[in-house]
């Protein structure tokens, strides 16, 4: 990869017990190391019913669907997306099938994926993000 565009996500919770609702928080640094977007989004399911994820791993994958369009947007060709959710992780690799709850929203990312020339999901959670909750909430 010459030039990536890395893409920090998480998946918070600000409820009790990570039952939700669920945000995905996104740092996103061109090649040379530069912050180039930092956002927070609401997190709900693409399904018909929009139903908010109901687990961690299931937050995780749409905060990666969503690491994926910024990617789009930023006209990246080469990405690369870093998690903090080994599970989900293992899923975009497939050396763990989806649950019936994650497939729709890994066949999504997975064939945003292919729009791109390269692209590599990584475990590995960013240190500057320690402040998750206080970057879901806003601030």
């Amino acid at each position: 990869m010459a030039r990536p565009l890395r893409i920090y996500v998480a998946a918070v919770s600000s409820g009790s017990h990570d039952r939700g609702p669920w945000k995905a928080v996104l740092l996103a640094e061109n090649s040379s190391g530069k912050v180039v977007s930092e956002a927070a989004y609401p997190l709900r399911s693409h399904s018909e019913n929009h139903a908010p994820p109901v687990d961690y791993i299931d937050a995780s994958l749409l905060a990666i669907l969503m690491a994926l369009t910024i990617g789009r947007k930023h006209r990246a060709r080469e990405l690369i997306i870093y998690s903090d959710c080994p599970a989900a992780v293992d899923v975009m690799n497939k050396r763990r099938s989806p649950t019936g709850s994650q497939i729709g929203t890994c066949l999504q990312a997975r064939a945003l994926a292919y729009s791109y020339k390269t692209v590599q999901f990584h475990y590995s959670p960013y240190p500057a993000m320690s402040d998750l909750p206080v970057i879901a909430a806003g601030g």
